[in-house]
């Protein structure tokens, strides 16, 4: 799968050793900047900050965003402070802090300078130069140095040990508590314009264009360099290893930058390059990396950064934008227009040329260059071969010629003109933009779609129908067909795809709306894709994007040209371009390096930098912890928590493009395991929680025991009751039926004696005699219910039965019947008992009362746990009347509900009268037992 590598932030497009060219970009108030006056930058938490003289904001390569605006007022200075805190020298409100997005005022003194050096600061305001501020251990600022007088021509630098100042002539060091430690002379007559602490060495810059520099360890010791022409340094900064950047004043308010590189001991200047010339004052430079900052009074910012791209804008080389590329006989790039041609010579000059004729196209055919005016075709030397205009050669061999202008596809054959096709015959079509022959075919493409054309066996071109092409790019515009190995490349002006004339397949390059403007293959097979947002090189392992953030003068490319030493020309909406494609087959692993490490407890945070020659988004990475496999790594830190106490050895290694995995760069450390990961600590808490547990399930297990003691108890006590119980009731119904019974009985007796007797009134004796039965047999029913013995549906079957029987033995025209069915002895209440025997002896009263029925039937059946009642009669009933006034019916239901009973009254040939009780329980109960 392809990457594709576009720089968007970064502009580390090639190293040093590689990039020949230098990238100038402008920035002011027409680009977005707020204002022209700009003053500062600074780079935060990967953001470039800009202040300027309309308020801070922050830059992205092309865009600007301001950022807090009525917060932030005149910032003149920036300082970051570990990538945490951004602090902004205002000239209204001193000094303002932004950290996690609030802003803070630190300090209101009016300051415009802060220095930095490594994890050193130093505050002043260039104006005073009497006091000097930085940041103490409470990170408050303090001031370190303290003048009476104000000094003009007072310069500063710092390093991490020493405060430099010089004074004209002379050069004091002062440690950072502000006390003087030595003094010297600067060497030369004229006064000290800019100075600066880089590596180990001090540079000075003076007004006669004297650079001078001085190891720290001997400061009597010192090189000079002198500019030919009388410049004033009015600044130095440092840039990469063994390079600084030196700021050149010059007459006019003219000001140049020149990059200054030295041998490895610093004993001489190898190389002066001028890297800029502006005709204003600059405010400062500032170095991200390999990109250079300029910051002027007045005319915005310049960006500067090595790049493969070596530029010609048309405003500094005063040519227009070409529309045709080829290089000449003699090896030098020519760029036409269509009346004038710029030939490039040496030194980087343009010799303009008129054109003998006015030009339509040049193309390049069997290794010859063609010219094509509106009305005739030209040689190399300009000789005129034929009155017709040709826009291509698509084919050629022994009296035939293929080849297509803006209107006709058409052949030159055996001397005569034939034309094949004509968009003029198409209103569609409107005209032909690309044609190739390519494989015995010839396509042709034009306004709306491809045309595919073969010569058949009488020598004749002929349309050939290709349902797959033309169904695809039916009324689409066709802009360019070229040949990419065995396969065509299609470009319409959104998009592009290739055709091996079996299917078509995008080219995926970019997910950006573009529109596509040239199409262009190298001898290496790479494609080039120009568009209206830079242009994209396509191999077969990755994709490359160039535009204006890394190092095209504009992002609209119009075409591509390679020249015999195969360096490519494109042609821009800024002018020209060149650079070398083979620059970017990267063999060089990159180097890898840990540059920050955060271990707090079981947390550790690692960052590392990859450095490579350029395309550093391309770089792979992998890591690898302890003896583990390498595993793939997008960003540039790893972050690892809770790790177990012990030894750790973390590896990262980078890949580049085509190169091997770098060596691995290591860093190793040590867990420290917290208190309680300390194995007697992990004994003794394991000891602990042991003991907590069994002094747990131990008092558990005596809680459970003693409270099974107590169910014991009090069921033991409960059976004794319930045995007291069952007994006092025998003894009582034994009582009741020796004692009241007995003498109920003896009532009876006499009152039956009584009435035979003619002494006494015979009604009233028939009252006591009646009254006395019922007594006897309520009494009986009562000491039966009492009897325990009776607790069962056995013996209530049994009673009912009876009772039935005895019941109906009075009434001669009722005949009773008893079925029972599958009737065991399962315990029940008394409660339950007493109340079925009311209900069913209320019953056969209403029987006897209301129903006038001839039969009754009693049935008891058991199923499963369910214990069932039924008593049918034969009668009408009782009416609705005597049913809603009565209270009998009523006060079965409720007996009924009274023990969770059913009760249902059906008329059917009758009445049937049924109880449903759920023993369930009992019968549970029944069987444990």
């Amino acid at each position: 799968m392809k990457k594709t590598i576009t720089s968007i932030f970064c502009v580390f497009c090639c190293c040093f050793v590689h990039a020949q060219y230098w990238t100038k970009q402008h920035f002011t108030v027409e680009n977005g900047l707020p204002d022209n006056y700009v003053f500062a930058f600074e780079k935060f938490q990967e953001e470039i900050y800009v202040a300027t003289d309309g308020g801070l904001v922050t830059f992205d390569g092309i865009h600007f965003k301001i950022r807090n605006k009525k917060e932030i007022r005149y910032p003149v200075s920036l300082l970051n402070k570990n990538d945490e805190t951004l602090y902004i020298g205002s000239w209204l409100d001193g000094i303002l802090s932004i950290e996690n997005e609030e802003i803070k005022n630190v300090y209101p003194a009016r300051i415009n300078r802060i220095l930095k050096y490594k994890n050193k600061c130093l505050i002043y305001n260039t104006y005073q130069r009497f006091a000097l501020l930085s940041f103490n251990a409470a990170n408050k600022i303090d001031t370190i140095i303290n003048w009476e007088k104000v000094n003009k021509n007072r310069r500063i630098a710092i390093d991490t040990s020493s405060i430099y100042i010089s004074e004209g002539k002379t050069v004091s060091a002062y440690n950072w508590k502000g006390t003087k430690e030595e003094t010297f002379q600067y060497e030369t007559t004229s006064t000290i314009e800019a100075i600066n602490s880089i590596e180990n060495f001090l540079f000075f810059g003076d007004r006669e264009g004297n650079l001078t520099w001085s190891a720290k360890d001997d400061l009597s010791q010192n090189s000079t360099h002198t500019f030919e022409k009388p410049y004033t340094i009015t600044r130095i900064v440092p840039y990469k290893k063994q390079q600084i950047l030196v700021q050149l004043k010059h007459r006019a308010e003219y000001n140049s930058i020149y990059k200054i590189t030295f041998d490895e001991s610093h004993s001489k200047i190898t190389n002066i390059e001028t890297l800029l010339t502006i005709k204003n004052g600059i405010s400062e430079i500032f170095v991200d990396q390999e990109t250079i900052y300029i910051a002027t009074y007045g005319n915005g910012f310049y960006k500067l950064f090595p790049s493969f791209i070596k530029s010609y804008q048309k405003t500094d080389y005063q040519i227009p934008i070409a529309k045709f590329s080829y290089e000449n006989d003699a090896g030098n790039m020519v760029f036409a227009t269509e009346n004038v041609s710029y030939t490039l010579q040496e030194k980087d000059t343009f010799v303009q040329q008129k054109n003998p004729f006015r030009l339509n196209t040049i193309f390049e055919f069997d290794n010859k260059r063609y010219f094509s005016s509106h009305d005739n075709l030209y040689d190399e030397s300009l000789k005129k071969i034929t009155a017709s205009r040709v826009d291509n050669i698509i084919f050629a061999e022994k009296n035939d010629t293929i080849f297509h202008s803006k209107y006709w596809f058409s052949r030159y054959h055996n001397g005569a003109r034939e034309n094949i096709f004509c968009t003029q015959y198409s209103a569609q079509d409107k005209k032909i933009n690309a044609g190739i022959y390519f494989n015995n075919f010839i396509y042709i493409g034009t306004q709306n779609g491809v045309k595919k054309f073969m010569k058949n066996n009488v020598d004749i071109w002929e349309r050939i129908p290709d349902t797959t092409l033309q169904n695809f790019f039916a009324q689409k515009v066709i802009k360019n067909i070229i040949q990419h190995k065995n396969e065509l490349v299609i470009a319409t002006p959104y998009e592009v795809f290739t055709y091996n004339q079996k299917e078509i397949k995008p080219l995926l390059f970019t997910e950006d709306d573009i529109y596509i403007n040239a199409t262009f293959v190298d001898t290496k097979d790479r494609i080039y894709i120009g568009t209206n947002k830079g242009f994209w090189i396509l191999t077969d392992s990755y994709t490359f994007h160039f535009n204006s953030k890394n190092g095209t003068n504009s992002d609209n490319i119009y075409s591509f040209y390679q020249d015999k030493k195969g360096i490519i020309w494109s042609v821009s909406g800024n002018g020209i371009m060149e650079f070398n494609p083979d620059l970017i087959d990267i063999t060089l692993p990159p180097r890898i390096e840990i540059y920050k490490k955060h271990i707090q407890n079981d947390y550790v945070q690692i960052h590392f930098k990859s450095f490579v020659d350029h395309f550093p988004e391309a770089v792979l990475f992998e890591y690898k912890i302890n003896d583990a496999n390498w595993k793939k790594l997008q960003f540039t830190q790893l972050e690892m928590s809770n790790l177990k106490p012990g030894n750790y050895s973390v590896s990262f290694r980078g890949k580049h493009m085509n190169s091997n995995w770098s060596i691995p760069e290591t860093f190793q450390f040590k867990i420290q395991p917290k208190w309680y990961q300390i194995t007697i600590i992990k004994v003794f808490i394991f000891i602990a929680i042991v003991c907590l547990l069994l002094g747990f399930l131990w008092n558990r297990l005596r809680v459970i025991k003693r409270r099974n003691e107590l169910l014991s108890n009090e069921i033991n006590q409960r059976i004794f009751l319930e045995h007291k119980v069952a007994h006092l009731r025998e003894e009582i119904a034994r009582d009741f039926h020796d004692e009241i019974g007995n003498k109920i009985a003896s009532v009876i007796a006499l009152s039956n004696n009584l009435k035979l007797s003619r002494k006494v009134a015979s009604p009233k004796i028939d009252k006591i005699s009646s009254l006395s039965k019922e007594i006897y047999h309520t009494a009986k029913d009562f000491v039966w219910s009492l009897n325990p013995k009776n607790n069962n549906i056995e013996s209530l079957c049994k009673y009912l039965r009876d009772y039935g029987e005895n019941f109906f033995d009075l009434f001669d025209e009722i005949d009773f019947l008893y079925l029972e069915v599958d009737i065991v002895p399962i315990d029940i209440s008394y409660v339950k008992s007493r109340n079925i025997i009311l209900a069913y002896k209320e019953i056969l009263a209403n029987i006897i009362k209301h129903s006038h029925a001839t039969k009754v039937v009693f049935k008891a059946n058991l199923d499963n746990y369910i214990f069932t009642i039924q008593i049918q009669d034969n009668g009408i009933g009782i009416d609705k009347i005597t049913a809603t006034n009565g209270n009998g019916l009523k006060n079965i239901q409720k007996r009924m509900e009274m023990i969770h009973a059913e009760m249902r009254v059906e008329k059917s040939a009758g009445v049937f009268y049924t109880f449903t009780l759920n023993l369930k329980e009992e019968l549970y109960n029944t069987d444990e037992l």
